[in-house]
């Protein structure tokens, strides 16, 4: 996949939002999928009210 261009004139602003990622970029669909995959099967059976973040690690610095 292409990494995302930032549109005309906000090439400062996409690059701050990205430093305070420490993966350093935005997440894409494919990196929900490991996440995904947990849930639809049953090694998630017993998971009960439970926010599984995939942010890339921006939670952990907010």
């Amino acid at each position: 996949m292409q990494p995302l261009r930032p549109p005309k004139g906000r090439g400062d602003k996409i690059r701050s939002v990205t430093d305070s990622i420490p993966q350093k970029r935005f997440g894409e669909a494919s990196d929900l999928l490991g996440a995904m995959l947990f849930l639809a099967s049953d090694e998630s059976a017993f998971v009960t009210g439970q926010t599984i973040d995939v942010d890339g690690g921006h939670r952990l610095m907010s």
